[in-house]
């Protein structure tokens, strides 16, 4: 019974920032989170798993057949053993499968009945206009132990070729190379080529623990002694044009993935797991990056004067806190986290100086500010949704950005943002604001007062460019100032 007696380890998948080479004949090369990409080539890594509702999976009629529903990726879940030794430890395939249209991809993807298993569906979408050959490489923790002992699934759609143990962080992870092959039946992504605007099946699908694995085995293989059975998962892209297949293009173009090169060559930052507000606070004092594994509740602030950058991953969770407050020049960086304040305090978000982004964060709070940004730096929302009753003067709004603040949204919904300019005798640090998507309910620009001197000294005015997305109401100048100092592009 020793290995159903193992402590539960959290499964965390981790999208690392992978940067690449370039080549004189493959121009405009671009990284982001998650994605490698050359030649004029855009994707996106998609990450899946089934909705569990009341205690099962949730079906539904997907493709006229019975389906599983997928719902996005949710880190920090528990991983145990099998506790079927059959098929290695995976146990049989589930008679109900995975409809993938659901996702935008195709076809139909079998799961393991095995319980224990968890859900991990990896898709790439070409989000750009050349078609593409993709892989994704996947490094699994193995540290001094076996990573025989760690199973897991993927689509025949892919060819999975095995790179090796790889050192990453003083840590050794195993390596593996899944190769975008297309439609088995040869009807859609013909020769592994994904056509823009499409996306391919999953490669990566499900991760298990063999059903003979020890207390002692998952020590040896949790190799950081962090608790977590880290993997890290990375897609790379490049032009289909000008190649034979897709080993060759990728290749070429990112070289052949071995022990020495790899998105992991140069080190990762691994998120730590927190499920306590002292875990969490302690986790931000160590300078590391955060994964919520449930809802959090913490009274007090979460300041910089004593962790630094916040870098918070909500993971889908909510977090109750008194505020987060960052100066000199301290980055905030959260994602996928609804926000909640009991407190009633000034803000939700304070920041002075350094960098802001907010991906896909929710607040709904009834304050005066519930976002503050002063004092210069940059600012980038991308699909949130910061609403709620404000109060107060002019000023109030849900986000209030001071002078200096460059702004850009990228989608979502945000019920009031106030532009400000400071005054002063030698203020000559203008806010910009670009609108790329999303919906702004009231947008408030304050402008340049009109007592400009012969030295240029005077004020600056707020700025906005709109390239798309919807303003139902924009207010310029809103205490009566010249409107001469305003400018407004597109």
């Amino acid at each position: 019974m020793k290995k159903f007696l193992l402590t539960s380890l959290s499964l965390i998948l981790v999208a690392a920032i992978a940067i690449g080479g370039t080549m004189a004949y493959l121009t405009d090369t671009d990284s982001d989170v998650n994605v490698m990409t050359l030649g004029n080539v855009k994707i996106a890594q998609h990450e899946y798993q089934r909705v569990i509702e009341n205690g099962a999976y949730k079906t539904d009629t997907i493709d006229n057949q019975t389906s599983y529903v997928l719902e996005a990726f949710e880190q920090g879940k528990a991983l145990l053993p099998a506790t079927d030794p059959s098929n290695n430890g995976a146990g049989t395939w589930d008679s109900t499968t995975v409809r993938m249209s659901q996702v935008d991809s195709y076809g139909g993807m079998q799961v393991f009945v095995n319980p224990n298993a968890q859900d991990k569906f990896v898709t790439v979408e070409n989000t750009g206009k050349t078609d593409a050959y993709v892989r994704t490489l996947v490094a699994i923790e193995c540290g001094s132990g076996d990573v025989n002992l760690i199973g897991s699934s993927y689509h025949s759609n892919w060819s999975k070729n095995a790179v090796g143990k790889v050192e990453i962080n003083e840590n050794t992870y195993y390596v593996y190379e899944y190769i975008y092959k297309g439609a088995s039946d040869g009807s859609r992504h013909v020769g592994g080529v994904l056509p823009a605007g499409e996306t391919s099946y999953p490669n990566l699908s499900q991760v298990y623990l063999k059903s003979v694995a020890t207390n002692e085995d998952m020590a040896a293989i949790d190799g950081n002694g962090n608790g977590t059975l880290d993997i890290l998962v990375v897609s790379q892209a490049v032009q289909a044009a000008g190649f034979a297949d897709a080993q060759t293009a990728l290749d070429t173009a990112f070289g052949e993935i071995t022990a020495t090169n790899n998105p992991w060559a140069d080190g990762v930052t691994v998120p730590t797991v927190v499920t306590t507000a002292a875990e969490l606070e302690a986790a931000l004092k160590a300078g590391e990056n955060v994964v919520l594994a449930n809802d959090i509740t913490m009274a007090a602030h979460i300041t910089s004067t004593n962790v630094g950058n916040i870098n918070i991953n909500g993971n889908g969770n909510t977090l109750n806190i008194r505020g987060i407050y960052s100066v000199g020049g301290k980055n905030i960086t959260l994602s996928n986290v609804t926000l909640v304040d009991e407190w009633t305090q000034d803000y939700a978000i304070y920041n002075q100086g350094g960098k802001v982004e907010l991906t896909n964060v929710t607040y709904n709070g009834n304050i005066n500010k519930a976002i503050q940004m002063a004092g210069g730096g940059e600012v980038i929302l991308t699909d949130c949704s910061i609403t709620g009753n404000v109060t107060g003067s002019y000023s109030a709004s849900n986000i209030w950005c001071g002078d200096g603040r460059t702004v850009t949204v990228n989608g979502g919904t945000y019920g009031s943002i106030f532009m400000n300019v400071s005054e002063g005798a030698n203020i000559l640090s203008a806010s910009k604001i670009t609108v790329n998507d999303g919906t702004i309910g009231k947008l408030i620009l304050e402008t340049e007062k009109n007592t400009k001197t012969g030295d240029g000294t005077g004020y600056k005015s707020a700025t906005l460019v709109q390239n798309g997305g919807t303003i139902t109401e924009l207010v310029e100048n809103p205490q009566n100032y010249d409107l001469s100092g305003l400018t407004k592009l597109n």
